[in-house]
């Protein structure tokens, strides 16, 4: 999992006040949430968490919508927060199967 200050170094490439910055580091934050715990969270951070990009585009305000459609920041994000919680699960499936 990354840390608020790795969050922030990331968003630091995208976004350039400092508002933005810290509002797309909570919401990077909550994705990263949604994806480790599978909690409860808006539907704009579950479509992300989810990799629904259309959906998440389609709910987005504006200044997301920007990002969404000008960067990969959040698709980046998701990615990497994703992919070793899926080669987790895979290594888990393939041990349940043999044993």
């Amino acid at each position: 999992m990354y840390t608020r200050e790795e969050i922030i170094k990331i968003v630091k490439e995208d976004v350039v006040t400092d508002e933005g910055i810290y509002y797309v580091t909570d919401l990077l934050e909550e994705i990263q949430n949604y994806i480790v715990n599978k909690g409860h969270t808006c539907n704009f951070t579950k479509q992300c968490g989810d990799e629904n990009w259309d959906y998440a585009y389609a709910v987005a305000e504006r200044r997301l919508k920007e990002l969404l459609k000008d960067t990969r920041l959040f698709q980046d994000f998701v990615e990497k927060v994703s992919k070793p919680i899926k080669r987790l699960n895979k290594i888990n499936s393939v041990l349940d199967e043999t044993v």
